[in-house]
């Protein structure tokens, strides 16, 4: 998509400047979220000033993420997870209307992905000294605009955050650097969303609670946190016993978490888990009541956040040696099971990695290193789902005929090769891999040769390119080439067993 010339939308002044997106916000707030075409516009609007104010670094393609492949977003250098215009206007409509509105969502969703304008953010709040705060005030948000707004919960932020490090000394201000974490490109203090958590209590009148509460939470959790119920759990690093078991041990599955290795989609092994007083049981508890309230088509957002605290406060715990083995980790069903590395890092830690959590989902980034010794790593057999977009010529098409050769991938359900530079012959490989044959989902989108069905804004798959039509008369039936019903709940449903 091409930089164009934005005279005006409405009737507000437009110059790529991120006061603009306010101005549209402030004028338009009503028809956004009731009119698709004027969203649309704005959506482009949004991606084009991001461009533009962080230079050559950002530029237009296509979404790589299964939810939504087909999408144009904005990748900026150096950033694993790129800019979703879409995403902005999404939040901006999933404000409540029974409530004061929080001003500047765009903005605020657009500048994340602007490191430069982020430092200067964090530069400008720092300078300006922290003054006391009556949580018990009255703080009325009603009739302000985004530049008002912002101010008020800076200097709550500020107040609030000084009497926090006087009690956690090791908190300082940083900014959110992980592109899959909502608290990417904001200011955060240590590991708390402190402007969230004003944001959140401002919106309905809860600021006083919502603070106290973290606080209480500090006092109990600066000294020793016992996650065993009594029993020895040392942290991470030095000493820590891993509960991971070697694959002969796993044979057998005698242990609670060893079956729960042996069977990683089973939500049976996960409460059997649990219920053996395992550190796992009130994540593994909280994530899965939340799965069957998501499963009913409902949700609970007291709910999210209690996991939200636990996975903050326990998380790194929990995690054990894999901290210190993989860029990122998310848990699913109380445990982790997605992990994002680089290729050298999984063929030095792949085996740790699997004896130490059912890990099912693994995201792949630079450097990629050896894919001989990446593909000949066991552990592969073990894994659900491999993203790998964005490796370009260092993939192409040798490296995808590389992958269609390994046995290794033959238990593979979703795959990712978006921006992987391969043409008709890597395709064609993969195609008639025999170890492929299974796989339910591979993306190609931003490839020469893409033979992927694209989805609408609503994720309903409508179009299959001729190439797959191609591909399927010369290779035979293949499901990720087949138009795809509705998508689960959440793709790691896919794996999940009784």
């Amino acid at each position: 998509m091409a930089m164009a010339a934005w005279p005006a939308i409405e009737g507000v002044t437009l110059d790529h400047s991120y006061d603009s997106i306010d101005r549209i916000e402030a004028a338009h707030r009503e028809r956004l979220r009731a009119d698709a075409e004027f969203a649309a516009v704005v959506e482009s609007y949004l991606g084009e000033t991001l461009i533009a104010n962080v230079g050559a670094a950002a530029a237009w393609d296509f979404s790589s993420e299964l939810q939504t492949a087909g999408q144009q977003v904005v990748f900026v250098t150096g950033v694993e997870k790129p800019f979703e215009p879409q995403v902005a206007v999404i939040q901006l409509r999933g404000q409540s209307t029974k409530r004061p509105g929080k001003p500047g969502v765009l903005r605020d969703e657009t500048v994340r992905w602007d490191r430069k304008d982020r430092e200067a953010a964090l530069a400008s709040f720092l300078k300006v000294p922290a003054e006391e705060i009556d949580l018990a005030g009255a703080y009325p948000i009603e009739g302000l605009d985004a530049a008002g707004y912002r101010s008020l919960v800076a200097r709550l932020a500020r107040g609030i955050g000084a009497a926090y490090v006087a009690r956690v000394p090791t908190a300082t201000w940083t900014i959110g650097d992980v592109s899959n974490s909502d608290a990417f490109g904001r200011l955060v203090l240590g590991d708390w969303q402190l402007f969230g958590a004003i944001q959140w209590g401002l919106s309905r009148g809860k600021l006083q609670s919502i603070i106290e509460e973290q606080f209480a939470k500090v006092t109990k959790t600066t000294t020793t946190v016992d996650l065993g119920r009594g029993r020895a759990h040392p942290a991470a690093g030095a000493g820590f016993r891993s509960h991971g078991a070697s694959s002969t041990e796993i044979a057998g599955a005698v242990t609670p978490f060893e079956r729960v290795l042996a069977e990683p989609g089973s939500i049976a092994a996960r409460r059997a888990l649990a219920a053996a007083g395992d550190p796992h049981e009130e994540l593994i508890e909280k994530q899965l009541e939340l799965r069957d309230l998501q499963r009913a088509g409902s949700g609970s957002a007291k709910l999210q956040r209690e996991i939200a605290a636990i996975i903050a406060r326990d998380g790194k715990t929990l995690a054990g040696p894999i901290a210190g083995l993989v860029s990122t980790y998310t848990f699913y069903r109380g445990m982790i099971a997605e992990v994002t590395l680089s290729g050298e890092q999984w063929v030095a830690g792949a085996a740790t990695l699997l004896a130490t959590a059912p890990i099912q989902h693994v995201q792949l980034v630079a450097p990629l290193g050896d894919l001989g010794a990446f593909l000949a790593r066991p552990e592969l057999l073990r894994l659900r789902t491999l993203l790998m977009p964005g490796f370009g010529a260092s993939f192409g098409d040798a490296g995808a005929i590389q992958f269609a050769a390994a046995p290794t991938v033959a238990n593979l359900r979703r795959i990712d090769l978006a921006r992987d530079a391969i043409g008709r012959p890597g395709v064609e490989a993969l195609a008639a891999s025999p170890y492929l044959e299974r796989a339910a989902r591979i993306n190609f989108a931003g490839n020469p040769a893409n033979p992927t069905p694209h989805a609408d804004d609503l994720n309903q798959y409508y179009a299959r390119p001729n190439l797959a039509d191609e591909l399927e008369q010369q290779f035979g039936r293949r499901p990720w080439l087949d138009v795809p019903d509705a998508e689960p709940i959440h793709w790691d449903e896919q794996g999940v067993t009784p």
